[in-house]
């Protein structure tokens, strides 16, 4: 919920108040397997199942930037729809996957942020490593929603990337199809300047 209204300020309380949990446990959890490696402490079985209490409570009470909510989807997720760039740049910075994909609908925040027109958002993954020829449920990359939506910067910006102009989703349609069929003029002269520029002919898929 903090991540889809931008609240880094909430965000950054609850990252620091789980580093200060992780780290108390892990602390403790040093301690015991210190004695048991030294014999310091008699009770062997009674001490591997403290160790494992320790790890239960460890995997409870650390923050995971990556929990999905009933949709399945992420706090980066979300945060890409929304266009928010410091949050999605804090929850980068603090380990979130940024290829991961939403449980149901399969796109990821790139997928997120390139229907919604998100520029900044889009560097800001792409400058992580995000996967532009990751596929959604239909099949459909990052390029491809981002043409369907009329985003013409970023179809430039995801080509610009190395995004496979020519990849068709499963009702076998590409970005060419797609800005057509919607009447987005403006990406439909972004694909072919850039087929222009690479002496490529277009032809549709079959």
């Amino acid at each position: 919920r903090s991540a889809y209204g931008g609240n880094t300020t909430k965000v950054l309380q609850m990252l620091e108040k789980a580093k200060n949990i992780e780290q108390k446990i892990l602390r403790k959890v040093t301690k015991n397997r210190r004695k048991l490696r030294h014999g310091l402490i008699r009770q062997r079985t009674s001490t591997t199942l403290e160790l494992e209490k320790d790890a239960s409570l460890l995997r409870r009470n650390v923050l995971d930037v990556d929990a999905t909510n009933a949709r399945g989807q992420t706090g980066l997720a979300w945060a890409a729809r929304q266009g928010h760039v410091e949050m999605v740049s804090m929850l980068l910075s603090s380990g979130a996957q940024v290829s991961r994909h939403d449980a149901k609908t399969k796109k990821t925040p790139l997928h997120h942020a390139a229907a919604a027109g998100h520029l900044q958002v889009v560097r800001l993954l792409l400058d992580h490593d995000s996967p532009v020829e990751s596929e959604d449920a239909s099949g459909s990359t990052p390029l491809l929603v981002a043409a369907q939506s009329g985003h013409d910067r970023i179809v430039h910006e995801l080509l610009s990337a190395g995004a496979q102009w020519d990849h068709a989703n499963h009702q076998r349609c590409d970005a060419m199809l797609v800005a057509r069929r919607m009447s987005h003029s403006s990406v439909l002269h972004v694909l072919h300047e850039y087929l222009h520029r690479r002496n490529i002919s277009y032809h549709p898929p079959t």
